[in-house]
């Protein structure tokens, strides 16, 4: 499929204006996956012929093979260039059917944030209380974070009007900008009254 390979390439400069980077990762995709036809399943003959074999079956025997070694999303991105490539072969009358299309794309992998433990968090909380502006604002950070549960876009988007130090209470904006009132721990209020008087 060599020959078909470099046409698309040259289809994709030319029609589709796509970058260089995504033009080169294509065509190793593409190179790799007409490897895989040569040397695995061992299919030899003029490039038109092997490329109407390619069905469901051998696409699917493919991705197998990649799962032992390539993360989700590289995977999806093979997929991604071998549906573009049969959708161009389709276009040009080389094949009837676009096999890619009844492949599903693997889902991403879903990692969970790093968190601290619960000693790395206490240590990071119990050092002594600082003095300059700058050690008692991110003292004052590492609190509310801790004591509110705020995500670090909710934290910087707060403002001084949002907070009562008195009641032990801020008003945060969260996504979809749904407010919500959270309850401020007493440390917390202590250092946020701390690095207030400083800052003025």
């Amino acid at each position: 499929m060599d020959q078909w390979i470099k046409r698309f390439d040259k289809h994709l400069a030319v029609e589709r204006n796509v970058s260089p980077h995504t033009r080169s990762a294509y065509r190793r995709d593409l190179e790799s996956f007409a490897l895989f036809l040569r040397e695995t399943l061992g299919w030899e003959g003029a490039e038109e012929e092997v490329a109407a074999r390619v069905d469901v079956i051998a696409l699917r025997r493919y991705l197998a093979l990649l799962h032992k070694s390539h993360k989700r999303s590289s995977i999806g991105r093979k997929l991604a260039a071998i549906r573009a490539f049969f959708r161009f072969l389709v276009r040009e009358g080389v094949v009837k059917v676009n096999p890619g299309e009844a492949v599903g794309t693997p889902k991403k992998e879903k990692y969970l944030p790093a968190t601290l433990t619960v000693d790395e968090a206490f240590a990071l909380l119990d050092r002594p209380a600082p003095s300059d502006p700058l050690a008692l604002r991110d003292r004052a950070i590492y609190e509310t974070l801790y004591s509110c549960g705020l995500r670090v876009s909710e934290l910087t988007g707060l403002d001084v009007g949002h907070l009562d130090l008195r009641e032990g209470l801020v008003r945060v904006l969260g996504k979809g900008l749904k407010e919500r009132i959270v309850p401020v721990g007493k440390k917390a209020r202590e250092a946020l009254a701390d690095y207030l008087e400083v800052r003025g």
